[in-house]
């Protein structure tokens, strides 16, 4: 067993306790003291672990993606595609939202659909040009309308195939922060898994930045720093360490 399903058995095991002990409170049994219990449970649980089993777990297919957070956080979301030159990047989704009736534009890597692990049909969530372009489109769109800006980072890097190099990766990198740098709109940057590479800094960047517990945000992977130092991927536990 890997260590993230380790920690996401128990989370399911401390969730079902949880939702039972709602159920006593319904019918006004005192819980107070069982739910403290519960909190120090979890909390315990999650002290001391490895960064490298941190990074498992902003990694789990079951941690919630950019769908499940614009359908919690939004009243209402209208997605926008194309980057107006070259195509649609699956790996990007973005778009016009509503939170609690104010207007606002949301930017966000997209590792799969919902409910689904097509992982490979958006490309782990890495972005190539087209996805960087309708980003700072996006950007642009909501500095002309005055509304404040929302991301949403979790990827590994940006696609660093052949392709995505021909068709000017870097460039659309930098455009895309440039980008954030240049709007007069607040951006409000939100690591919610995986933050590595230049890849995480096009949307990575902005007035705040915050992140969720057990997610990073890094120059790299850690597979990548252990291939680059030692040439060998297997040294990841000790890359993240470093890192």
């Amino acid at each position: 067993m890997r260590s993230r399903d380790k920690y996401t058995d128990l989370d399911k095991a401390l969730k079902d306790l949880e939702q039972s002990i709602s159920r006593l409170a319904e019918i006004n049994i005192d819980v107070e003291e069982i739910s403290l219990r519960v909190k120090d449970l979890r909390k315990e649980h999650y002290t001391g672990i490895s960064r490298w089993e941190r990074i498992e777990i902003a990694r789990h297919p079951e941690r919630p993606g950019a769908h499940e957070f614009i359908k919690a956080i939004f009243d209402e979301f209208w997605e926008v595609h194309g980057d107006r030159m070259y195509g649609d990047d699956p790996a990007v989704m973005g778009g016009l939202a509503l939170l609690d009736g104010n207007p606002i534009v949301v930017i966000a890597h997209r590792k799969r659909s919902p409910h689904k692990k097509d992982y490979a049909e958006h490309n782990y969530g890495m972005a190539s040009p087209e996805g960087h372009r309708k980003a700072a489109r996006l950007m642009e769109l909501a500095d002309k309308f005055d509304r404040p800006i929302v991301t949403f980072v979790n990827t590994p890097a940006a696609y660093p195939g052949i392709e995505a190099e021909n068709k000017g990766q870097a460039f659309s990198i930098a455009r895309s922060i440039s980008t954030i740098a240049a709007v007069r709109v607040p951006v409000i940057a939100c690591v919610i898994g995986e933050g590595g590479s230049g890849g995480a800094l096009a949307l990575g960047f902005g007035d705040r930045i915050v992140m969720l517990e057990n997610s990073f945000y890094s120059s790299i992977t850690p597979e990548g720093f252990s291939s680059i130092v030692w040439g060998d991927a297997s040294k990841k536990e000790i890359a993240a360490d470093l890192l």
